[in-house]
């Protein structure tokens, strides 16, 4: 049961933090940009929460 709702607030965090609930499909290519845009956000963003639970983030100085 946990892990499903891990699942669920993720999958839900990647679509409102991302954008993807604010597009109306109007042409493929324009439909495939966006939904790529979105998804290489949401694989930042799990990348830098991922970061930030162990401790990995470098700060400013450091990079």
């Amino acid at each position: 049961m946990q892990s499903e709702v891990l699942e669920w607030s993720a999958g839900f965090t990647a679509f409102w933090a991302t954008g993807l609930d604010h597009y109306q499909v109007r042409a493929y290519s324009a439909w495939y940009r966006h939904i790529t845009l979105s998804m290489t956000a949401a694989a930042f963003l799990t990348i830098l929460r991922r970061g930030a639970q162990k401790g990995d983030l470098q700060s400013v100085p450091e990079i």
